[in-house]
């Protein structure tokens, strides 16, 4: 099994990295190997995909996220 990263880019997109699959609420598949970024800002032509309107936006991004926050919404979203 292949390790994906995922890179939140100050002021920009999520940035994944490494072999894996996008799947849409219709159940489309969107296999993907590389450097995919997905939009962040919600100014976004092609959501889910960034598209740079961030950059024309001036988007500063949102507030970083604690490890404890990180360790806390992590345990919250594997009991759901």
């Amino acid at each position: 099994m292949s390790i994906v990263k995922g890179q939140i880019m100050e002021g920009g997109p999520l940035h994944l990295v490494g072999d894996f699959e996008i799947v849409d609420a219709l159940g489309n598949r969107f296999p993907h190997s590389g450097i995919f970024s997905l939009c962040r800002c919600g100014h976004s032509q092609s959501k889910p995909w960034c598209d740079g309107n961030h950059r024309a936006r001036r988007w500063t991004g949102c507030r970083a996220t604690s490890a404890s926050d990180a360790a806390q919404h992590t345990t919250t979203s594997t009991q759901e």
